[in-house]
């Protein structure tokens, strides 16, 4: 098949399952990676982006998109590709420009210049040229020198190499075959805030965060030891900074989510109102109670797709797909995973469940480590550490062996211990699934992992459960849905309204023998 006008959705469709390649012997080649799921491609300087002038080919083994010989326009393209997919650009005497999150790009250029854009912190370049570059441009703070190496007699290459602190660390990379490359540009690409995609080691910053809050909270009330982040207001909407705990001046509710058991550990369902007893700073306040059944759950489900996950990839699936099937329909349902020692937003909070099906479809192949404290920081702030003041709750389904535990490459930054203290500052729970496949490593591995994500469970007000392998976690879902059940919503309006930005402590207690209440202690009052 052969067009002059790019169809993209069948260019995508194409490349989803075959090699995409760009060719223009007549120019340069520019290709930006967005967010997005279409392929463009037009003329530089050009006012449509329909593709004229290009043409594409398809074949068992390829899709083909090249620039035809220019007529009165730009010899240049111009292209946009949907983040994740592989590509090769291939030019004769024409610049070649590659910007953003580069999953896997194969670079082949005669003459002309080739300047690169990525993240270096999780790409791996591998560049190679017959001739010694006209001129290398690289960040002064990398160490990415231009080295010579023999090949033969008289005969030399000269190549750039970065390598990622492991394999394990990479999720993208760049191989070139230049000639006589005029000059060799390398800029690192700023991941954007907000993109779906973020290396674990960017959880530093969130733990710093939580920290400082947990500092201020002592400083105001040395007494009191935990706060909630923010809480709506009279118009119903959420307000504060993800790891604030603020309340704005113009809130007049304070809304609270609390976890009931009994003494044996029992989730206590269908109290009333008139069941609970709360008090702001030793005095009794006035409350309503959101029925568990109407309030909604912002529910985020953290997938380990490490390497050491890639048999149980369908089983994974279903049982995911099934957690997401006990959710409530007004509930909100996000999808993440840790995969390539990333984390990965695979869907946002929605209550579209066609939309998480389908995702599940395409789950990533399981590969690379396990910085699983990192990522589970990183799931946190994603989106629930916004929504102070709702019910949240991150279900982690994983071995919990974080390669700090194991060793390997790849370990999350910060030691467990110092999660766990952090987490004391989240208002989410967190419901380790804890799969005890692990013990198949043996060393003590799965026992570490258990009782350090038992822990970071009791310090969210959370619960961990218990599955032998992903194909056994389904026995264990009733049991978790009926925990999120016993999550009430506790609003009133505080008799107090001077908002002076004070710590006020709030203890929350119910009217039945042995029950026992996990709940924020309190909030900031701004």
């Amino acid at each position: 098949m052969l067009v002059r006008v790019i169809c993209s959705s069948l260019l995508v469709a194409a490349a989803a399952a075959q090699p995409l390649e760009i060719v223009n012997l007549h120019g340069g080649i520019s290709v930006e990676v967005v967010l997005g799921s279409g392929v463009q491609m037009w003329r530089s300087g050009s006012a449509s982006r329909e593709g004229q002038g290009i043409a594409v080919s398809r074949s068992p083994v390829r899709v083909l998109a090249e620039a035809l010989a220019p007529e009165g326009e730009s010899p240049d393209i111009e292209v946009r590709l949907p983040l994740g997919l592989p590509f090769t650009v291939r030019t004769d005497a024409g610049d070649i420009s590659l910007v953003g999150m580069v999953k896997r790009a194969a670079v082949q250029s005669a003459r002309g210049s080739l300047s690169l854009t990525v993240p270096l912190e999780v790409t791996i370049l591998n560049l190679e040229s017959s001739q010694r570059p006209g001129v290398v441009d690289t960040p002064p703070d990398r160490m990415l020198p231009v080295l010579s190496f023999p090949i033969g007699p008289n005969l030399r290459v000269w190549k750039l190499l970065k390598k990622g602190r492991s394999q394990d660390l990479s999720y993208g990379s760049v191989n070139a075959q230049l000639h006589a490359p005029t000059v060799l540009r390398v800029r690192d690409w700023e991941i954007p805030k907000g993109w779906p995609l973020r290396p674990h080691t960017t959880s530093k910053a969130v733990v710093d965060r939580l920290e400082a809050q947990s500092r201020r909270r002592q400083g105001v009330r040395p007494a009191a030891t935990r706060a909630r982040r923010s809480v709506p207001s009279s118009s119903g909407q959420f307000g504060g900074q993800s790891g604030e705990s603020l309340f704005r001046s113009e809130v007049r509710m304070v809304s609270m989510s609390v976890a009931v058991s009994d003494s044996g550990g029992r989730p206590m369902l269908d109290l009333a109102k008139d069941d609970f007893i709360v008090e702001e700073r030793g005095r009794r306040q006035e409350i309503r109670v959101a029925d568990p059944e109407e309030s909604p759950f912002n529910l985020a489900v953290l997938l380990d797709l490490s390497g050491s996950t890639a048999t149980d990839l369908d089983h994974m699936r279903q049982a995911t797909r099934r957690l997401i099937e006990l959710a409530r329909p007004n509930d909100r349902v996000a999808l993440y995973a840790m995969t390539e020692g990333m984390f990965n937003r695979l869907t946002p909070l929605t209550s579209d469940r066609g939309a998480l099906t389908q995702r599940l479809r395409r789950l990533p192949y399981p590969i690379g480590g396990s910085p699983l404290w990192d990522t589970i920081v990183l799931a946190y702030d994603d989106e629930l550490a916004a929504l102070s003041g709702e019910r949240n709750a991150l279900v982690v389904i994983s071995d919990g062996i974080d390669n700090r535990i194991s060793g390997h490459n790849a370990p999350s930054m910060m030691p467990a211990s110092r999660l766990i203290k952090a987490a004391g500052e989240m208002d989410t729970r967190i419901y380790p699934i804890f799969l005890l496949s692990g013990e198949r490593f043996g060393r003590n591995w799965s026992t570490k992992a258990r009782k350090r994500m038992e822990s970071l469970a009791q310090k969210t007000g959370g619960r961990l459960f218990t599955a032998r392998s992903v194909a056994d976690i389904e026995p264990v879902l009733p049991h978790l849905a009926r925990e999120l059940r016993s999550v009430y919503e506790i609003a009133y309006y505080p008799a107090d309204q001077e908002f002076d930005g004070s710590w006020r402590r709030v203890t929350i207690k119910v009217n039945a023998p042995g029950a026992q209440v996990r709940a924020r202690p309190g909030y900031f009052a701004e």
